[in-house]
């Protein structure tokens, strides 16, 4: 039996592991920050899933979507959109050590979630399925949703408010409410437009005798956004670690 494992490096390893195991060590400047993007690309843009007939196919609402976005994620004569937010968040304080590789890993995970609400909702409406404005829309404000969260999301509210001026500055891209980031909102399937993530806050009424009882659990917008994000990376299998306020 061969066991070959990688790993990112050896801070943990005990000195009896290192002097039994053969290593092979590449530098950080192997692999470029463009080399993992293009990756990042082809790899959004090849994985399928099965149609009804059980046959893998990659739906044309998943072509669509990351044509959409590639020219914000790849550097085609000057830096791209994903290069200079990461730049950002490597240069931040995080609660825990940000590498280039996390970062990157989370963020296709929260795009691969934009993917398949994109090929549900031509599923849904086969007659008139995303195109056009409508898929230029959603597409380019998911990607500055991923980005938040997965560049940022382990970052206090000061960074995340310069990342998300950053990024609408960069983008072009402008809120309903000039006081508000990113952050306070998620992006509408069915329009491609913001909705402040308070607006999906149900309303709750509690008797009176149970305001005291540690079982009742009260709806919140940070409960809400923080539950879509999650399901994104638990549906990817990425461990997670949640933590208090950073």
């Amino acid at each position: 039996m061969r066991i070959i494992l990688e790993v990112d490096s050896l801070n943990y390893a005990t000195p009896a592991t290192v002097s039994r195991c053969g290593m092979v060590w590449f530098s950080e400047d192997t692999v470029t920050t463009d080399m993992a993007l293009n990756h990042l690309v082809r790899a959004l843009s090849k994985e399928s899933s099965p149609d009804k007939s059980g046959t893998e196919t990659v739906p044309a609402a998943q072509t669509n979507f990351v044509a959409s976005v590639r020219q914000y994620i790849l550097s085609e004569g000057s830096t791209s959109l994903v290069v200079d937010a990461l730049d950002f968040a490597m240069k931040e304080e995080h609660v825990m050590e940000a590498t280039r590789e996390r970062l990157l890993h989370t963020f296709k995970a929260l795009m691969v979630q934009g993917i398949g609400m994109v090929v549900a909702y031509d599923e849904n409406h086969p007659d008139f399925p995303m195109a056009g404005e409508h898929m230029e829309k959603f597409s380019k404000r998911w990607l500055l949703h991923s980005l938040m969260w997965s560049f940022v999301g382990s970052a206090c509210w000061s960074v995340r408010k310069r990342f998300s001026e950053m990024l609408l500055r960069a983008s072009g891209v402008s809120l309903p409410e000039n006081d508000r980031c990113l952050f306070d909102y998620r992006v509408r399937i069915e329009d491609g437009e913001y909705e402040l993530w308070s607006d999906s806050v149900p309303r709750m009424e509690i008797e009176s005798h149970r305001v005291s009882a540690s079982d009742v659990v009260i709806t919140t917008t940070d409960t809400v956004r923080h539950s879509d994000i999650l399901s994104a990376w638990l549906d990817s299998r990425i461990p997670l670690v949640l933590c208090g306020p950073p």
